[in-house]
């Protein structure tokens, strides 16, 4: 069983290794069993660590290393999830552009086009038929001349 300290006696460097930016977890040198140095508080705490049971720091390390390999897989699960969501975010403004933007420029200009593609029917039709009024009114001219 573990036995906990109260926070009075706990040393302060713990503090301070949990609040590192580097990502180094592992504690501070001076916390594990060095008692020279520092005051006479840290240097009491510092043994009172190093008569710790060293199966129960076994445990400690193993179930830290096995929780950080865990927490390394959803740091990694997560950054996954976050690039997916930019891409998805990404991909619905694409979207919205295409539905709102283009696909209406498009239709627009195919309606255009047949417009003027049937005008331009139209125009041939009519262009066609004074012709064919032309040449009736010739031949009904060259009728009359000869009559």
């Amino acid at each position: 069983m573990i036995r906990r300290s109260s926070a009075s006696q706990r040393p302060s460097s713990s503090r301070s290794h949990a609040s590192r930016r580097d990502g180094d977890m592992s504690p501070p040198m001076s916390s594990l069993g060095s008692t020279t140095g520092g005051n006479a508080s840290k240097s009491g705490q510092a043994v009172e660590l190093a008569r710790a049971p060293s199966g129960e720091l076994d445990l400690a390390l193993v179930s830290f290393s096995s929780v950080f390999e865990l927490l390394i897989k959803l740091a990694e699960i997560e950054k996954s999830a976050e690039n997916i969501a930019d891409e998805l975010e990404k991909t619905r403004r694409r979207v919205n552009a295409l539905e709102h933007v283009l696909i209406p420029n498009l239709q627009d200009t195919v309606k255009f086009i047949y417009m003027k593609l049937s005008e331009a029917e139209r125009s041939a039709i009519t262009g066609t038929m004074r012709i064919k009024n032309m040449l009736e009114e010739q031949e009904k001219a060259e009728r009359q001349k000869k009559a």
